[in-house]
């Protein structure tokens, strides 16, 4: 595939699902994000079997995320945190025109006993495919207070945000959490 072609395959990749994973202990804040591609043309797996373009990709996908990232504001307990991207792969689900783009990101964090908060902001925007994140906190966490767009259930120390394509997002997250 030629370099015209592959823009216009680039171009055809889209967005079908998302998938965060986050994980909140007493010193660190990590978590997984996964999308989930329609890629007609085939895009990734052109990609990934030309070492070079491979590592372009990865690259270019890390400093996007990366730039996201930086725009942000992001804190708990009112001290602003700075997430890092420490991972990215691309793979597929099923068959090559379902392609995964999966980052890890990661930031160190000081909870303490008692309450604690998670705030981030970031730019309004409308949600282009469905998404869900999981949330799990240290074992015996109250979650007490919830601002995010979406809707959400708690069960013990995990929280679960399901987001509709279509919906609004306003850029504001709180969570209010309880180390017990």
């Amino acid at each position: 595939m030629g370099s015209e072609e592959l823009d216009i395959a680039s171009r055809s990749v889209r967005p079908l699902f998302g998938y965060s994973f986050f994980t909140v202990s007493k010193e660190s804040f990590d978590y997984y994000i996964v999308f989930e591609y329609e890629d007609p043309f085939k895009y990734y797996a052109t990609i990934i079997n030309s070492e070079k373009l491979y590592e372009e990709e990865i690259e270019r996908l890390h400093q996007n995320m990366q730039n996201i990232l930086d725009q942000e504001i992001t804190k708990f307990n009112n001290e602003i945190i700075k997430p890092e991207v420490v991972f990215v792969d691309i793979g597929f689900k099923e068959t090559i025109d379902r392609p995964y783009i999966l980052f890890r990101i990661s930031a160190d964090i000081k909870l303490r006993p008692g309450r604690n908060i998670y705030e981030n902001i970031y730019e309004a925007t409308i949600a282009e495919y469905d998404y869900v994140s999981y949330w799990s906190f240290p074992r015996k966490t109250k979650i007490e207070y919830v601002e995010i767009d979406g809707t959400w259930e708690v069960e013990d120390s995990t929280l679960v945000i399901y987001v509709k394509k279509g919906s609004r997002i306003r850029g504001r997250e709180k969570i209010i959490f309880v180390l017990i």
